[in-house]
């Protein structure tokens, strides 16, 4: 599904529920689309579950990039969407660049960690979509233990 059309539908007062699996590879992403999921991410989760790293933030461009191009071979009329690796976004320039590379290597959107205004825009204004991503935010995080129980971790999220 185009992701143009799936994010409007999903900004409707009552959007539907979307379904979202992460692949990282052409065999599953296929088979995820053949599934009718209508999101595919390529996570930067990668590093851990298929390079045998210690960290997401042990990913580069380089890398997303690969699996980014062997997803949409899988699956090319799927939604894809791939992470922005650690670092990618430092700056809103190099966030608005690297989306740039992202979607012209196949992702239909990028998804960040954290909420950076000025960055969302320069890569809105590039033309690229982007998913946020709040809670727990593994790139960064000092512990994988789960987050947004507590009416302080809530208003945190919220913020």
């Amino acid at each position: 599904m185009n992701a143009r059309k799936l994010f409007d539908g999903f900004r409707r007062p009552a959007p539907r529920p979307l379904s979202m699996i992460t692949a990282y590879d052409s065999t599953f992403a296929a088979i995820a689309a053949e599934a009718g999921v209508d999101v595919i991410l390529v996570g930067d989760s990668l590093a851990n579950t298929m390079l045998g790293l210690g960290r997401t933030a042990q990913v580069g461009m380089p890398e997303m990039i690969h699996h980014l191009k062997a997803v949409r071979r899988g699956a090319p009329e799927a939604c894809v969407v791939v992470d922005l690796p650690f670092g990618a976004d430092e700056t809103p320039e190099l966030a608005a660049s690297n989306s740039s590379i992202l979607r012209d290597a196949g992702a239909d959107a990028v998804k960040l960690e954290g909420c950076f205004p000025d960055r969302i825009r320069a890569i809105r204004a590039e033309g690229v979509e982007v998913v946020g991503h709040l809670g727990l935010l593994p790139q960064t995080a000092v512990s994988l233990k789960q987050v947004g129980k507590s009416d302080e971790d809530r208003d945190r999220i919220l913020s």
